[in-house]
């Protein structure tokens, strides 16, 4: 049996695990955050490439010693198969559903799934052949890394060295491009 004390006033915020390789939660003031976008334009021999990269890259860094504290396994082992990273969109699909499920809040027929998309059209203000800004943010293929260590320079440089620049279209660390670091 376990048992976990946190003194009164902590700042504890409990971690519940999405995946099985969940790690504990990374205090948002001491994390920098990145994102990777693979080219959308590469064969999968160069995307499987690219995978095996950003595997050693993410294995290295995430000892001890390493930069990193989290890194997004489910988009590498698509990369690793050829495949680019699911669309933001798609990666909440099933939460979203989850969700949706448990509240009873799921359209059941054909009908009541026109009528909901039609109420979302209406209310969003857009037909459904526009493309806003919220829809091509949510179309984004990248993989995501939580870094432990508040220097971007130092990551983007750790990286640069491990992954083919030639493979990437371009990468963010901490909000910035990382040819600006």
């Amino acid at each position: 049996m376990f048992f976990f004390a946190f003194p009164i006033g902590s700042s504890y915020k409990p971690c519940i695990p999405f995946e099985e390789n969940a790690v504990p939660p990374l205090d948002t003031d001491s994390a920098l955050q990145g994102e990777i976008f693979p080219r959308q334009d590469i064969p999968q021999e160069q995307l499987r490439n690219l995978g095996e990269a950003l595997r050693r890259w993410f294995t290295r860094e995430s000892q001890p010693d390493g930069c990193l504290h989290d890194y997004d396994h489910k988009s590498l082992a698509l990369l690793l198969a050829g495949e680019l990273p699911a669309p933001v969109a798609l990666r909440h699909l099933e939460t979203i559903q989850r969700i949706c499920k448990l509240k009873g809040i799921l359209p059941r027929t054909e009908e009541e799934r026109k009528h909901a998309s039609e109420a979302w059209n209406s209310t969003a203000g857009r037909t459904s052949g526009d493309r806003t800004e919220m829809d091509k943010l949510m179309a984004r293929r990248f993989l995501w890394f939580h870094a432990r260590v508040l220097d971007p320079a130092r990551v983007a440089e750790n990286l640069r060295r491990a992954v083919p620049a030639e493979l990437i279209e371009r990468v963010q660390i901490g909000g910035v491009d990382w040819n600006h670091l």
